[in-house]
């Protein structure tokens, strides 16, 4: 490798989360959020993590609200019990519709 560009070395997949990778979900169910969906994520999350300047909290908020209104929702559903009730929430955008019916 001694010969590859150094902004190829490491390789990018080397340091990416499982989650990005994974052609699963958290439950084993198959994940179909294309991957440059699931980069965006990460992306949002490290800027709302790491975003230092008015510029990058900017970015971060401007990236969050286009990928939250642009969400195709993965649901996980939730049975509940005595103090949550059934519900199912977005594996991306966090969104929580309440069933009730424990679906």
């Amino acid at each position: 490798m001694a010969d590859a560009a150094p902004w190829l070395t490491p390789d990018w997949r080397d340091r990416a989360p499982a989650m990005l990778k994974d052609i699963e979900g958290p439950d084993g169910e198959p994940c179909p959020t294309h991957f440059d969906r699931r980069w965006l994520w990460r992306l949002e999350l490290f800027l709302s993590v790491n975003g230092t300047t008015e510029a990058h909290r900017e970015m971060r908020h401007d990236l969050y609200q286009y990928l939250c209104i642009t969400c195709e929702h993965e649901w996980r559903s939730w049975r509940g019990d005595e103090q949550i009730p059934a519900h199912k929430q977005c594996l991306w955008c966090n969104t929580v519709e309440w069933t009730g019916d424990g679906s």
